[in-house]
């Protein structure tokens, strides 16, 4: 049963502190199961660095680190995080520029296996929502939105300028648990 987002998280940084950003993240279905392990077996620094992990392999360049527990439900936890968006967002003093894909969905060597004849498997389903809200108190930006869609996914990513500068970036990524095979494969 589609349970919701399995990850929905805000993030929240300004342009000239780009190392002190905030997170919070909601985490259900297998992200909720490690991170409730991970909450009953661990204490202290070792907890932080494990939550902190938990996500950082899944999102593009972020650094997530002083992970807490902010809220523990039956079917999902919300965990707050301390964010470094410098690698994430490169800036230059009159630009910024933002990935338009900030997820990694799976392992890039599944791209070395183009031409054998076995499928590729895609165990778990996707479901991930990461809003970014940037002040950047003088700067412009013109409103954008990508979508892609295609073998069992979809992708979006929308830039919605501030007035007062700053852009609210928001990225959804769905993908259903899936064996890809022949044609199927090939379009992956």
């Amino acid at each position: 049963p589609d349970a919701g987002l399995e990850l929905d998280m805000r993030v929240t940084a300004r342009r000239d502190s780009l190392r002190h950003g905030r997170a919070e993240a909601t985490l259900r279905g297998v992200w909720f199961h490690a991170a409730s392990a991970i909450l009953e077996q661990t204490r202290g620094l070792d907890r932080q660095n494990a939550l902190g992990h938990l996500l950082s392999g899944s999102l593009y360049k972020m650094r997530l680190t002083r992970a807490e527990l902010e809220h523990a439900a039956a079917d999902h936890v919300v965990i707050s995080y301390h964010v470094d968006l410098r690698d994430f967002a490169v800036t230059s003093p009159t630009s910024v520029y933002l990935p338009r894909v900030p997820f990694a969905g799976v392992d890039g060597n599944v791209l070395k296996r183009e031409n054998d004849d076995l499928p590729v498997h895609l165990d778990t389903r996707q479901a991930r929502r990461l809003v970014i809200d940037l002040a950047a108190p003088g700067c412009t930006a013109a409103a954008d939105t990508t979508h892609l869609a295609g073998a069992g996914g979809r992708f979006t990513a929308s830039l919605t300028p501030h007035p007062e500068g700053g852009v609210t970036l928001e990225y959804n990524l769905h993908r259903q648990s899936k064996l890809l095979m022949g044609e199927d494969k090939a379009a992956y």
